[in-house]
């Protein structure tokens, strides 16, 4: 049973040492949609890879299987993964508008080793690509308004020994502001990042080991894709996808092969849409 069983074998694999755990969600089930739904986001929070069926999981062993092996890369970067950090906090749309980057890396990068630091109530986003190895979550919307509080900082410090155990061997802050510059330091690693032309802010260029220059007034997503080539050494494929794979538990019953969804949802009133763009847009 995936809320009994199967979760506590996936937990103690990922407690007992550095295993890969991967969960084939389609030989679960469950037995009460409420513990269910639970397990898969216990087992996804802790690390494990949910995948949907054998055939995602023989793609995603065969990338893993595959050595990427150019002239830019090391002979040890050819034997060994490198573990990156993404640093991409916030809000919902910055982390929809990255996951076609993440995608590109998967299938061109497969030897990265990718983690992923995000406020924790957009972490479910970052959990919806495989590729994503694992989720840190970090809480500066509730850190912000309590400074001055003992507990705040040991919350910070508490998340700066983790990421630091994890010992990347760089960082890529792909939101170019100084709130995730300074986020990015806290790993202990080399950061990239954009340059002082290309970032939003443009003083958290001044914390990058190495920056990339990204013209401004393109689109989110190929903003994202030029960066993460450049960082990772490769040219952009020309197919762009977004590579998510929903949890079986998560799922919407009986829907058409093919749908539209509207995220009409924002954290500010500034940015909501007036209800007669809605309706033009539907119709």
């Amino acid at each position: 049973a995936t809320d009994y069983c199967v979760k506590t074998t996936v937990l103690q694999l990922l407690k007992g040492g550095s295993w890969r755990v991967i969960v084939n969600a389609a030989a679960c089930r469950g037995i009460a949609p409420d513990t269910t739904e639970a397990a898969w986001n216990d087992m996804a929070a802790q690390g494990a890879i949910v995948l949907e069926n054998a055939l995602e999981i023989s793609r995603y062993i065969k990338n893993q299987l595959i050595k990427y092996v150019s002239r830019e890369t090391s002979s040890k970067k050819a034997i060994w993964p490198m573990k990156t950090l993404l640093v991409r906090l916030s809000s919902m749309g910055d982390l929809i508008h990255t996951l076609p980057a993440v995608d590109d890396l998967s299938r061109l990068r497969p030897d990265v080793d990718l983690h992923w630091l995000c406020e924790a109530g957009f972490a479910d986003i970052a959990r919806l690509h495989p590729f994503v190895r694992q989720v840190h979550e970090m809480r500066w919307r509730q850190w912000r308004k309590d400074l001055l509080s003992p507990a705040t900082w040991r919350q910070i410090g508490r998340l700066k020994q983790d990421l630091q155990q994890q010992h990347f061997d760089d960082v890529l802050d792909s939101q170019g502001l100084v709130k995730s510059a300074l986020f990015a330091k806290i790993a202990d690693a080399p950061v990239k990042g954009l340059d002082t032309g290309s970032a939003r802010e443009r003083w958290a260029a001044l914390a990058y080991h190495q920056s990339y220059a990204v013209p401004k007034g393109k689109n989110a997503v190929w903003r994202n894709r030029m960066l993460f080539a450049q960082a990772f050494g490769y040219a952009v494929p020309d197919e762009q996808r977004f590579g998510l794979v929903v949890p079986q538990s998560a799922r919407l019953p009986d829907l058409p092969a093919h749908y539209y969804v509207a995220l009409h949802a924002t954290s500010r009133d500034s940015k909501l849409w007036p209800i007669e763009n809605w309706l033009a847009l539907l119709q």
